[in-house]
């Protein structure tokens, strides 16, 4: 990142970071939070320019949203503003914000929208730069996992702040892995595939994926095998380039773990299926999102709880992806200002933890919540290992990896076609090949490579 937003983005988080963070976790007072843990930064005249005022936000159906909708009341109190959330399923929220954006429409002041939407939105003018309000009230970013403020960036300037966001990982079944006598968590590709024998030779499925081509589905966890085979989106001269040597190596990888090692019926599988067969003791390796750990561990719809592994996806296998869902201000609000303090207080430390605490969230953004003392309680999945594995893929994950380009959906969508298509039987290459040319015409001259 350059000048502005360099300023900004000061340090990635590490462990050593965190355990500065640790005296003042769970306190609103702590750094980073003071401006966000409370609206009306600005004092008495602050909040009394917002009397009587409406703030409209569209967010998406979320257990997180929900304890932010029971704990609205109070900002609503300092404010005397009042505000209206309305929420939608993923793909609705977007297309819903998609609309009122592009429309000009000031109907939702506050918008939830997905990171690899940020360029699109950003390049269009339909959203405001989030940075001329962050030094403003010279509030500290520092807090929120790094990667994650970038992926919602563009040009330098901030667009969004991550309201929840997740990774990619490796999670196994210590039982079965004792049972095929394998020592820990396969740490490389070789490791891995040696651990796909072992467990197909003791009689388990080795490993399940999200499979099906649907958006958000097996492009999310093939993308990790692409980018970990060497390949990139884009090559030097920012031309797509997806029916490489390299692409072909890790889609081939994708469909050799699903097809000689996973469970029947896997093609069709979306991530919820993937979690349900793990909970069920159905499989015994799974690469998906660091938030699945909450409903693993949870004795009331799991099986395996106390007897799940993470561990860093292997290398020269994936890579860690990077997800998350930013709260940004439409342009066409009148009531910017409001929308700010809203995003500050709905992001505040004090809200994020009260709504891990209240509920599941294994998605926070911010070091400090992540490393409260509330936080690790509650959370201590395998020892306390899960926190800093989670930590560790977050830092390694690439801000593109899925690219945020305008035409993602164009290109997402035949990815994920040709992905099935390989998976169904036809040739890797070909179908890489024809996803290339379906796709030619679009360029990213800005890409950074993952792997150059």
């Amino acid at each position: 990142m350059k000048k502005r937003l360099a300023a900004l983005l000061i340090l990635c988080m590490t462990v050593s970071c965190l355990a500065g963070c640790s005296d003042s976790s769970g306190s609103s007072e702590s750094s980073g939070s003071s401006e966000s843990s409370g609206a009306g930064s600005e004092g008495a005249d602050s909040e009394s320019s917002f009397e009587g005022k409406t703030l409209n936000v569209i967010m998406q159906d979320h257990s997180a949203v929900e304890s932010v909708i029971e704990a609205k009341g109070k900002f609503e109190e300092e404010t005397g503003a009042t505000v209206n959330i309305e929420t939608l399923p993923q793909s609705e929220v977007l297309s819903k914000a998609q609309l009122t954006l592009s429309s000009g429409s000031s109907d939702y002041d506050v918008v939830m929208f997905d990171h690899k939407y940020t360029t699109q939105f950003a390049e269009a003018g339909w959203i405001v730069p989030l940075s001329d309000f962050v030094e403003k009230d010279n509030y500290d970013t520092g807090d929120f996992m790094q990667g994650f403020v970038e992926a919602l960036s563009y040009n330098d300037e901030i667009y969004a702040l991550p309201f929840y966001g997740e990774s990619t990982m490796l999670m196994y079944n210590t039982e079965m892995f004792a049972d095929a006598k394998i020592e820990g968590a396969p740490k490389t590709a070789e490791e891995f595939w040696d651990a796909c024998d072992k467990l197909k030779e003791a009689g388990y499925s080795a490993f399940a994926c999200r499979a099906n081509r649907d958006e958000g589905q097996n492009v999310y966890i093939w993308t990790g095998f692409f980018l970990g085979a060497g390949a990139d989106w884009f090559d030097e001269d920012g031309k797509l380039s997806v029916n490489t040597e390299e692409a072909a190596a890790g889609t081939e990888a994708f469909i050799k773990v699903l097809r000689d090692y996973s469970i029947n019926g896997v093609e069709s599988y979306n991530w919820d299926n993937v979690q349900l067969a793990f909970q069920q003791g159905k499989i015994a390796m799974a690469i998906d999102a660091t938030n699945f750990a909450a409903r693993l561990e949870d004795e009331s719809q799991s099986t395996v709880v106390g007897k799940v592994g993470y561990s860093v996806v292997p290398e020269g296998l994936s890579v860690p992806s990077t997800s998350t869902w930013g709260l940004g201000l439409n342009k066409a609000s009148e009531n910017q200002e409001l929308g700010w303090e809203f995003i500050k207080w709905c992001l505040g430390e004090e809200i994020m933890l009260q709504t891990a605490v209240d509920g599941l969230r294994a998605d926070v953004t911010r070091a400090s919540v992540m490393n409260s003392d509330e936080y690790t309680s509650k959370y201590n999945y395998e020892d306390g290992n899960w926190i800093q594995v989670v930590i560790d893929s977050m830092n390694a994950a690439p801000a593109d990896y899925e690219p945020r380009i305008t035409d993602w959906t164009t290109l997402g969508d035949a990815m994920a076609t040709a992905v099935s298509k390989s998976l169904d039987g036809e040739d890797v290459k070909s179908s890489l090949e024809e996803a290339q040319k379906s796709c030619s015409n679009i360029t990213n001259d800005a890409y950074t490579p993952v792997n150059r």
